[in-house]
């Protein structure tokens, strides 16, 4: 099961993401893995299908391709007990439209309803299950598929921009340009009014805005650029991503176990100090004549404190071995993906880069939020 991006995460462009994606399942189909079933989730209780909700349900058309839809589930998700016949509307509505599901339903796929009278763990549990057992009996009936975007990056070698989906982002991008373009001839057209009429403070936010949209413009451009990629250069990328994170990675288990072994070192140096103190002690007491019950209770909070470092050095001990364990995972997982890389580029395609990535992103401890999630087959 893949857990993959959604194109609404604030945190990485559209652009981004289709790389992403597009390096991961290029690898996987050069490494033999077909896909098997594929699950597409929708929140019901949004009113409407809105720009970013539409966009994702465009990409992932242009992304998996017609032939994949006897594979696909449609999963509604988040029903309102108080508001079900408003989702039931708004299933009808979805369904009966081309441009959203009818298409796909029209072509073989599949809608679910994913715990529609409930959000308990038992309903959510047993909706989950229907969907993966009918994907697994789909699997008997049906052959494993490609994704549009496989078979056009590795099979025809198209660059990125030049697939259905990069042409869906590219158009995207020139829509907003568009938009970004007007916006700025409107406000340079009022700035110049504004300094015909002496209205300083009115020219200077004008001014400001036009620069926000020269801005947006530039970095639009660049992730235009973005897409003018082929396969091995989006692959040297996504290597180079997942390399700075092993690094950095690395980095903090090694300064995790510093501070352990200083942790270490402080607790043995106090525990030699502790019995040379106690043996001094001791040594007094004798002196004292302390009576044998009085001594023997010094000597039982001598060991019980005795005991607790020692427990805490073994544990402190531990941690700096799990760390030192980490570090060499990360440390072989480098290895692996240099290695599985190489066996890739003398193949003449990205064959072992899914291995590596999969190793190294694990080791990395990343798993993706999801937009939708395709189960695969060896």
């Amino acid at each position: 099961m893949i857990d993959t991006p959604g194109f609404d995460d604030t945190n990485r462009s559209d652009i981004d993401t289709l790389k992403t994606l597009s390096s991961y399942l290029s690898a996987s189909i050069a490494n033999g893995i077909r896909i098997s079933g594929i699950i597409f989730l929708h929140r019901i209780s949004d009113n409407r299908l809105g720009n970013t909700g539409f966009r994702n349900l465009r990409m992932f058309k242009k992304l998996s391709g017609t032939s994949t839809w006897p594979n696909t589930v449609i999963g509604t998700t988040m029903w309102q007990t108080n508001e079900y016949e408003d989702g039931e509307r708004r299933e009808r509505e979805l369904m009966g439209n081309v441009n959203y599901f009818g298409d796909m339903l029209s072509r073989g796929a599949k809608l679910f309803r994913i715990a529609e009278h409930g959000t308990g763990v038992d309903e959510q549990r047993h909706s989950v299950l229907r969907i993966v057992s009918y994907l697994v009996q789909r699997m008997s009936d049906l052959p494993a598929v490609e994704l549009e975007i496989q078979r056009e990056l590795v099979l025809e070698g198209k660059t990125l921009d030049a697939t259905a989906a990069g042409r869906e982002a590219l158009g995207d991008l020139y829509h907003l340009q568009q938009q970004l373009a007007r916006q700025l001839e409107d406000a340079q057209r009022e700035m110049q009014e504004a300094i015909t009429h002496h209205d300083t403070e009115h020219a200077q936010q004008l001014r400001a805005l036009e620069e926000d949209c020269e801005r947006q413009i530039q970095d639009s451009k660049r992730e235009q650029e973005k897409l003018n990629l082929s396969l091995m250069e989006m692959h040297e990328e996504e290597m180079e991503r997942v390399q700075m994170k092993l690094d950095d990675l690395e980095h903090e288990h090694q300064a995790l176990l510093a501070r352990k072994r200083r942790e270490l070192q402080d607790m043995e140096d106090s525990q030699v100090l502790m019995r040379e103190q106690f043996a001094i002690d001791a040594a007094r007491w004798e002196k004292q004549c302390l009576d044998a019950a009085t001594l023997q209770k010094k000597r039982r909070a001598h060991d019980e404190l005795d005991r607790e470092c020692k427990q805490s050095v073994a544990k402190s001990r531990h941690e700096a071995a799990q760390q030192e364990t980490q570090i060499r995972s990360i440390r072989k997982a480098r290895g692996a993906m240099r290695h599985n890389v190489a066996n890739g580029m003398s193949s003449g395609v990205a064959n072992g880069v899914t291995t590596a990535l999969t190793t190294a992103l694990g080791a990395a401890g990343r798993i993706s939020c999801a937009s939708f999630l395709i189960s695969t087959q060896t």
